[in-house]
């Protein structure tokens, strides 16, 4: 099999938009620009294994999947519809107009939570 960054970059575009990311998004999850996950969706670059690790992690899916898959549309379709993402997309419409303040808030208080479960 060949490591073929146009199909690569298909899937990660696929699978990041099914997980409602943007470019920055998972630019910060990878460390990287987002003009460089830009590329990498439109195949124009290729990455280092331990990006396509972290990828991989984030789509909830083996590295072998996301390197080699020709079809990623049943995943995409799970991500897009799994109970996490459907909450994070409510939360993401809930908090977009807030202020500074107000995402501070809840911020402390998810963490707060995060405490009483430990």
């Amino acid at each position: 099999m060949e490591y073929n960054k146009d199909e690569i970059g298909r899937r990660i575009r696929t699978l990041r938009i099914a997980k409602n990311l943007s470019l920055e998004e998972v630019a910060v999850m990878l460390g990287l620009s987002a003009a460089f996950v830009g590329l990498m969706e439109r195949g124009q670059r290729g990455t280092k294994l331990e990006n396509l690790v972290k990828l991989a992690k984030i789509f909830d899916m083996s590295l072998n999947d996301l390197v080699f898959d020709t079809d990623v549309s049943i995943k995409a379709a799970e991500l897009a519809n799994s109970p996490r993402e459907q909450v994070l997309s409510t939360l993401n419409t809930l908090t977009f107009d807030m202020t500074i303040e107000e995402l501070d808030f809840v911020t402390e208080t998810v963490r707060n939570l995060k405490k009483l479960r430990t």
